[in-house]
């Protein structure tokens, strides 16, 4: 409903001069915060395993608390745009896959636990930083073959708590 505030007229407000238009979208808009549940399985790309209801994309930021019913795995290449341990939880990076967070991946504090788990003997495996800040104030552990690749494009580690790698697990920091 438009009202004018003064007569039509000198001065005042004319409704002929104005076009009014609303529009229905019923499509996801890009940008979301989608906190996993795993009310569903361990796939990271089961829409039911987030909420809200969807999976996550380049654009998106990513939650991983405690106390879900399962640990995700990302069983096919995926891109996020931030990724927060909020509590202790595991992710599992099948063999050849990777995991690429564009802005910022972090352990917050109080977090005794975050754990990325590669699965397989492949080094191709990989969660990389692309433009991403590392920050850790909790315990970050990385075990199995696979790599943390930081991208020289802007990325860096701020660590102040614990930062464990085990296995075959690289560190690999471009330069």
């Amino acid at each position: 409903t438009v009202t004018p505030s003064a007569a039509a007229g000198a001065g005042g407000f004319n409704t002929s001069n104005y076009t009014i238009q609303y529009f229905v979208y019923n499509g996801v808009c890009s940008g979301h915060t989608y906190t996993w549940n795993g009310s569903s399985s361990i796939t990271w790309s089961t829409n039911t395993n987030w909420s809200p209801t969807g999976t996550p994309t380049s654009t998106d930021d990513v939650i991983i608390p405690s106390g879900t019913a399962r640990a995700p795995t990302v069983t096919s290449s995926t891109s996020v745009n931030t990724l927060t341990f909020t509590g202790n939880n595991t992710i599992t990076v099948n063999s050849g896959i990777n995991l690429t967070i564009n802005n910022g991946f972090a352990i917050n504090s109080g977090v005794t636990a975050a754990n990325v788990v590669f699965v397989g003997s492949s080094a191709s495996t990989q969660v990389e930083l692309n433009s991403s800040i590392f920050t850790n104030y909790g315990t970050f552990n990385v075990s199995g073959t696979g790599l943390i690749q930081v991208d020289n494009n802007g990325s860096y580690i701020f660590n102040s708590g614990t930062f464990t790698a085990s296995g075959n697990t690289t560190l690999y920091l471009q330069g």
